[in-house]
């Protein structure tokens, strides 16, 4: 096996227009009470939040984020990537 190619993440974060999904889950989606509109992974995209979402006002989220031109789609993983 050769060496990895290097990931041009500048490239893929203009893709995304400097937007990332975050989801409530390692596997995608959001956790049931969230009334944020969503991604195509079924997370949410930074800047839509819903400041009266359940899930937003709680302290202790945790999120799982991926640039959205990498978006895996419905209930693919959602991971950051490596950088």
């Amino acid at each position: 096996m050769g060496p990895t190619p290097e990931r041009d993440i500048q490239a893929v974060m203009e893709a995304s227009d400097y937007v990332r999904h975050g989801t409530s889950t390692m596997f995608g989606g959001s956790l049931p009470n969230c009334t944020c509109p969503k991604a195509p992974c079924g997370g949410v995209a930074a800047g839509d939040e819903d400041h009266d979402c359940p899930e937003h006002g709680m302290y202790d989220r945790r999120e799982y984020l991926h640039w959205a031109s990498e978006c895996p789609g419905p209930y693919a993983p959602a991971v950051t990537p490596p950088q």
